[in-house]
């Protein structure tokens, strides 16, 4: 597929949209991207609704947006976006969390998990203030889908500082817990990302901006913890891969850590959806 400079916005036209919408506008303007706002109305909602709701919004947006195309849809706002970003090529789709619990936490909900499963084009779901990402967390399982994830960031955000995460587990841990035991995994690990970094597709350029970490323990510990400490803006994960970090449909430890993650996370979805 080839791909436009487009970045497509999913707006629910309320409040709740401003977060994704001033990241969208400034990531827009560090790209040299056009900023399409686009909302899904329910198949049974009046024309004359739609109309009047069209309008309001428009005349709500601030004044660097005014000239933002705005598009609307009818039916499934997860599957109407996807179809959208396909349709037209986009080069991102940026969005927000769905909703907050009792206690404050942010709950990412149907449309956000069906984007990152089935959008044809990575998806950024936001979670703060707008900002130029500076520091940023690429999780790995050294597979061609998680190789893809890090040249895309690295693409999107070439000014970018990256950390490469990688985990790594011991088989039958409970009855193998020797220090050599572990020192030989780790060695096997480490020759892996000295392998996955050798890739022709790794330039030097990106090479100079990137450090490697390869850690024993779970993976969604592992990873949250490098977010911390490298005071990340952006977690970036493959949504599919080899491991189960990453499978086609979202596990378990990635779902946390999209769900949890303090920063904004960028899903990169490998190959064309079926």
């Amino acid at each position: 597929m080839t791909t436009s400079n487009e970045i497509l916005l999913a707006s629910d036209f309320t409040p709740r949209s401003d977060l994704p919408q001033k990241q969208a506008m400034m990531l827009a303007q560090a790209m040299g991207a056009a900023l399409v706002i686009a909302h899904v109305f329910d198949k049974h909602t009046a024309v004359e609704a739609e109309a009047g709701e069209v309008t309001d919004f428009r005349r709500s947006l601030p004044e660097s947006l005014k000239h933002c195309e705005v598009i609307t849809a009818r039916g499934r706002a997860p599957h109407e976006l996807a179809h959208l970003a396909e349709a037209r090529s986009s080069r991102l789709i940026v969005t927000g969390v769905a909703r907050h619990n009792s206690l404050g936490d942010e709950i990412l909900g149907t449309m956000v998990d069906y984007l990152v499963r089935r959008a044809p084009v990575p998806v950024l779901v936001v979670k703060r203030d707008e900002r130029l990402y500076q520091n940023i967390v690429v999780a790995t399982d050294y597979s061609p889908p998680s190789l893809q994830a890090l040249l895309m960031a690295a693409e999107m955000f070439p000014h970018a500082s990256f950390t490469l995460v990688h985990a790594f587990s011991i088989p039958f841990e409970s009855w193998i817990s020797s220090d050599e035991a572990l020192a030989e995994f780790r060695k096997m690990a480490e020759d892996d990302m000295e392998k996955f970094m050798s890739s022709e597709l790794i330039t030097q350029a990106l090479r100079s901006r990137l450090r490697t970490v390869v850690a024993h323990g779970e993976s969604g510990s592992i990873v949250s913890l490098q977010v911390i400490v490298s005071d990340a803006d952006l977690l970036v994960l493959a949504s599919n891969g080899r491991s189960a970090l990453f499978h086609a449909a979202i596990g378990s430890i990635s779902a946390a850590l999209l769900e949890r993650a303090k920063c904004d996370v960028l899903m990169v979805r490998a190959g064309k959806p079926k």
